[in-house]
């Protein structure tokens, strides 16, 4: 609906019925019939005209986009007004705290423990005694997580007064990318009023800086809410996300249903959120808030915008995608044909995808996307592919636990004036870190120049809280320090007491990446050399680092770092940093060992790393809380009733079945399942061995799924079986790598080639390479290397072979990047994958698929 033109109208409108109701009303009065409740209600009716008249023209001139609904419309008007009247207030009142830092400071650490006055925690911690900033920090200790621990839990499971006076109604989660997941129980008006005052400040600084914001258009709002978890108490517990996308008024003005944020996987999320927002043309702002994700979203864009384009051209989601019916049919309501639309993504798809965010959405003035620390490697990739000249910022500093501080400069946005209103600060200076009992300064005694740990004192319960970050202090806003984000504690490099901080790391990698010639970094990783070793199995005496390093060209193909090229990084690192540069001359440090890492490694590590939950679509199976070791699952017995048939029995008809408490350690299972959603002693063709036991839950590994076997003459060869003769036969060849596999029996590649024999054997697909990573012709006998080794690792095959009843297998060695290629053709015929999640098929029947191969002979 073109909402500009019908406000034009409705304006006019009102405005005629005033001057009409004003006429009426004169004539009424010279005439003397008008009585004084006759007079009130017409005054009362013109001034709702008048009203009316300027809201509609106001409307108007705020052009707004032609994809609202009323609700989101009015909503988003209000929303835009109350920014510009509070936001204009707040920036005020931010100015005058920061004039008087001491006092504005003082006032808050004293409104905050009078507010805790009644709670378990300020009695245990004599907050009655506490009269000023000093005695706080002579009474009460600098803390960690762990002090609150025993607090925070009585909390969740429902005990009054533990750590506020205030209901607790949400229990917050971090991700746990650091350790175990922390949480945080708060109430959350309380939690968020702070965050809603920097967030109205920053919206109306960069309203009054950036014109383009200045309209009533859409937002794009893209996150991925992990599934909102219930403390037994029922209390709810999810990240800020999940909690920020409870707050329904607010997300109903956003492109994005808000049925989508029911969606927990990521893929799919994703998939659906661009498509509402590729449909609409008139975006002002991208939220994706981590550049990971933005990556992702972009990629995925680049992958199915085919199928993207046929969505939107048919005003549909994509059939295949793997989402509920129920959220299906939610989702659909919104979807209208727009061929139009399909037609002018298509041409400008066309064109590539390099500084696509302009040319899709001509409106956009920002990307709300975290850029400093570590995210800055991969903020700096997104910025340069996608945003094509488009502001990326991150307004608002903070974390889990509290905001922070606040972006009041659009020009510059790594840079953050403190939160000074809404969190009680101190700070512990560098020489001070590694002290048992640090001194801390107050916000007003930081310098320019230094570098500091932040310690937080906040409403929702943490008084003088480590929080693990440090910032540097870069200049002074009035009395109120501005600083930059330098880096986590913890994440420090240390092998000869050097500790070389991430953001020295961060600036060295980046440096020795410009230096390279059509290069562009994808993503890194580093760690000390003795964790390396460890899992090799080695152990020496020496001391490096260990870089895992992911690039491609500025294209995004292939390339092949030299050695040359791969020393430019400890050498760039021992100009970086001095001390790590002396340790170097010493020969205390050995040169850094970069390890470069194949395409689309990050992706896939992303995906290990957060998804330590083994399930299906069927149901969650079981979780891994061993971080050390990432292939065994505890059963989650507490959600699906499990039952177990006993290998021997897989073939049975009928098979006797075991109950979680009857499986022993050593013994094979096919898994079945009862869960919630309706699936009763459901087979789900998973086998698992057990290995171990968490108290009275059995602990397993996955080995593979029921119909992934080779069958030629009933042998039935399993596919982990296969995989471990595959990879003992490479490990036999000199310099050899395997790259990756799959296989099938004869008869299907016959079907294609348009050949029938009599003879049964497996055909092996196989792609190496050097350790190097070049190419490597494998020989006659060293392919039936990879029979031999079936043969000895499976002594069904190893009989029938014998007997000549299956015949030799045939190993087909395909080229280098044939798998990779492989990948991308198959998730192009099944859009609702991506890479990251893209698992292939250890035994392969599909015609199309199998020609593919067998034109990569090698």
């Amino acid at each position: 609906m073109n909402w500009t033109r019908l406000s034009c109208v409705l304006s006019i409108g009102c405005f005629t019925a005033l001057l009409f109701t004003s006429v009426m009303m004169n004539q009424s009065w010279m005439r003397g019939d008008m009585t004084i409740t006759g007079g009130i209600l017409t005054g009362m009716l013109v001034l709702a005209f008048l009203l009316w008249t300027a809201i509609f023209a106001d409307i108007a001139w705020y052009k707004p986009a032609e994809s609202h609904t009323w609700f989101s419309l009015i909503m988003t008007y209000i929303m835009v007004k109350l920014t510009f009247m509070f936001g204009k207030r707040q920036l005020a009142k931010f100015n005058r705290e920061c004039q008087d830092i001491v006092g504005t400071q003082e006032k808050l650490l004293k409104t905050i423990l009078k507010g805790k006055f009644g709670t378990v925690y300020a009695h245990d911690h004599n907050f009655a005694d506490i009269k000023s900033r000093e005695d706080f920090t002579k009474i009460h200790p600098l803390t960690t997580y762990t002090h609150y621990e025993k607090y925070f839990e009585r909390a969740i499971h429902g005990e009054k007064n533990v750590t506020t006076t205030k209901k607790i109604d949400w229990a917050l989660l971090t991700s746990g990318t650091t350790g175990k997941n922390k949480k945080f129980p708060v109430n959350m008006m309380e939690y968020s009023r702070s965050n809603n005052q920097m967030n109205m400040m920053y919206q109306y600084v960069f309203a009054s800086e950036l014109p383009k914001l200045k309209r009533l258009i859409r937002h794009s709002f893209v996150i991925v809410p992990p599934e909102v978890q219930a403390a037994e108490s029922g209390l709810p517990m999810g990240s800020v996300g999940a909690a920020a996308t409870s707050y329904k008024s607010v997300m109903k003005c956003m492109v994005t249903p808000i049925e989508v944020f029911e969606i927990h996987t990521e893929a799919e999320a994703l998939y659906i959120h661009l498509l509402f927002a590729l449909r609409e043309k008139t975006i002002e702002m991208i939220s994706v808030l981590f550049p990971m994700t933005a990556r992702t979203f972009f990629q995925i864009l680049e992958e199915q915008w085919e199928q993207l384009c046929e969505d939107i051209r048919l005003g549909r989601i994509n059939p295949e995608l793997q989402i509920s019916l129920e959220i299906r049919q939610k989702i659909s309501k919104y979807l209208t044909p727009l061929p139009s639309r399909a037609a002018e993504l298509g041409a400008i798809f066309q064109h590539g995808f390099r500084d696509i965010v302009p040319r899709v959405w001509p409106k956009c003035a920002y990307v709300y996307m975290a850029s400093t620390g570590v995210f800055k490697p991969c903020a700096g990739t997104v910025k340069e592919l996608y945003l094509g000249g488009v502001l990326d910022a991150y307004p608002v500093y903070g974390c889990t636990e509290s905001v922070l501080g606040v972006n009041i400069w659009p020009d510059n946005t790594t840079r953050y004036a403190f939160a000074c209103g809404c969190v009680f600060f101190e700070f512990i200076p560098q020489d001070q870190f590694e002290k048992q009992c640090p001194q801390t300064l107050f916000l007003d005694q930081i310098q320019v120049g230094g570098v500091y740990e932040v310690v937080l004192t906040n409403v929702t319960g943490l008084y003088r809280y480590r929080l693990g970050d440090v910032i540097r202090v870069v200049g002074f806003h009035h009395q109120n320090p501005v600083m930059e984000i330098e880096y986590r504690l913890g994440m420090l490099l240390n092998v000869c007491f050097e500790k070389t901080p991430e953001n020295v790391f961060c600036d060295a990698v980046e440096k020795a990446v410009k230096q390279l010639e059509d290069v562009r970094l994808v993503d890194y990783t580093t760690s000390e050399n003795v964790h390396v070793e460890k899992i090799w199995g080695e152990t020496t005496k020496k001391k490096y680092y260990f870089l895992f390093l992911e690039v491609e060209t500025s294209d995004g193909g292939n390339v092949q770092l030299t050695d040359d090229q791969k020393c430019m990084f400890d050498k760039s690192l021992c100009d970086n940093y001095e001390i790590y540069n002396n340790l170097r001359l010493q020969d205390s440090i050995q040169p850094m060992v970069v390890y470069q890492v194949k395409r689309g490694t990050f992706q896939q590590l992303k995906h290990t790393m957060a998804y330590p939950v083994y399930g299906c679509t069927e149901s969650v199976l079981g979780v891994n809380i061993w971080p050390d070791n990432t292939t065994r699952y505890a059963f989650a017995c507490g959600c699906v009733f499990f039952e177990f048939i006993p290998q021997d029995q897989f073939e049975k008809q009928c098979p006797q079945t075991l109950f979680l408490d009857q499986i022993q350690v050593g013994g094979v299972y096919e898994v079945v399942l009862t869960n919630v959603t309706g699936l009763y002693r459901y087979r789900l063709g998973d086998v698992i061995r057990v290995v171990g036991f968490h108290h009275q839950n059995p602990v397993m590994e996955i080995e593979y799924r029921l119909g992934m076997l080779l069958n030629v003459c009933f042998e039935k060869t399993p596919e982990n079986v296969f995989c471990d003769a595959v990879e003992k036969a490479v490990k036999q060849l000199e310099d050899v790598r395997l790259v990756d596999y799959t296989t099938v029996e004869n008869i299907h590649v016959e079907k294609i080639q348009g050949e029938t024999t009599t003879k049964k054997h497996y055909f092996l697909f196989l792609e190496v390479e050097t350790s190097s990573g070049t190419n490597v012709q494998l020989t006659e006998d060293q392919k039936c290397m990879f029979d031999q080794s079936l043969r000895d690792n499976y002594e069904i095959y190893n009989n029938l072979r014998l007997q000549d009843s299956i015949q030799p297998m045939v190993v087909y060695q395909v080229k280098r990047g044939t798998f990779q290629q492989l990948k991308h053709t198959m998730l192009s015929a099944n859009p609702q994958s991506t890479y990251f999640q893209f698992k292939l098929p250890r035994v392969l029947r599909k015609d199309a698929f199998l020609a593919f191969l067998l034109d990569q002979n090698y």
